[in-house]
């Protein structure tokens, strides 16, 4: 995979945690509304705010983002 693919990858990980746990947050609100509340704070406010858009990287970056992560993974040394 090439560093853009891994971070399509990445990206799509962390968007689906903060889905599973705006679901989480959902039920518990409900629970909690339904059971007791004189006054609840909205669900908008406990919910997760969208991430930012990620800023492009430059070609010299994205190859030492992947010579860390190859160097880490003990596929290359750090010095080559």
């Amino acid at each position: 995979m090439c560093p853009r693919e891994i971070a399509r990858v990445l990206a799509g990980d962390a968007r689906a945690a903060r889905l599973r746990r705006d679901v989480a947050v959902e039920a518990a609100w409900i629970g909690a509304a339904a059971a007791r509340a004189k006054r609840f704070p909205r669900l908008g406010d406990l919910l997760s705010k969208p991430a930012d858009k990620a800023k492009r990287m430059d070609w010299r970056q994205m190859l030492g983002v992947a010579t860390v992560w190859a160097a880490s993974a003990g596929e290359v040394r750090a010095s080559e």
